[in-house]
């Protein structure tokens, strides 16, 4: 499952449980500007409903959250966002979605770890 044929994933996790898994995708771009990021959302063991994807760029941090159960092996937009060569970027995701993780496995949460990309949408002038 998953892009390219595999996918990392875990239970979700209240805020007071803590973080115990995470991903981060570290990206290395040719030039400058403006890129739209995607994360890739698998049928499968993305039943979240409050996957909240940090996205780490020129101006800042913005969180975007995603209900991953309504996706089922689709590239998901996370927002346009100014990117450098030099000043790292980034896209993190942890298994603390607010949902609690509890005895009752028909209750239960998964969050999908896949694949992000970014794509140039405007270069940067000068």
């Amino acid at each position: 499952y998953g892009y390219r044929g595999h996918t990392y994933w875990t239970w979700a996790v209240s805020e007071e449980q803590g973080e115990d898994c995470w991903a981060e995708w570290r990206l290395v771009l040719p030039q400058p500007g403006f890129y739209e990021v995607f994360a890739f959302v698998p049928r499968e063991y993305a039943t979240t409903r409050s996957a909240h994807y940090q996205i780490a760029h020129r101006q800042g941090v913005d969180v975007v959250t995603v209900d991953q159960s309504l996706y089922h092996d689709e590239w998901v937009s996370l927002g346009a966002y100014a990117f450098s060569i030099v000043q790292p970027g980034y896209v993190r995701l942890s298994d603390v979605t607010g949902e609690p993780y509890t005895r009752d496995e028909s209750q239960r949460k998964q969050i999908a770890f896949d694949a992000v990309m970014w794509v140039l949408n405007q270069p940067e002038d000068g």
